[in-house]
């Protein structure tokens, strides 16, 4: 029987699984990313741009393994229905906003690149 995966490290890969179980987030450009707070993400591109200040919206491909360790180590957490940011924007949708902890931000900002539709 396969030994449990081990998610109490905090070392997080970052790099997409090329055999696919990956989990792609946006944001849209605030011009807030590098300051002090946590990074919030979503994983509903139109919600991301409503919240762009130059409508520019960026992603990042994170492995679900590693959205499950940061939820695990409370590097991540997930807001969903009415905990969201701006309930009354989208009322009856499903996205998910994806609040990463200040310890990671920087890694995940890195790792930021310009979605195009």
């Amino acid at each position: 029987m396969p030994k449990p995966k081990d998610i109490s490290g905090l070392e997080y890969d970052l790099a997409p699984n090329p055999d696919g179980g990956n989990c792609t987030l946006y944001r849209g450009i605030t011009g807030s990313e590098n300051s002090e707070g946590p990074l919030f993400m979503t994983d509903d591109v139109s919600y991301a741009a409503s919240y762009s200040t130059n409508g520019e919206v960026v992603k990042v491909t994170l492995p679900k393994e590693t959205i499950d360790k940061m939820m695990y180590n409370y590097d991540l957490t997930l807001n969903r229905g009415m905990y969201i940011s701006s309930p009354e924007y989208f009322k009856g949708t499903s996205y998910v906003e994806y609040v990463f902890s200040t310890r990671v931000k920087s890694g995940i900002v890195s790792k930021f690149v310009y979605y195009k539709p």
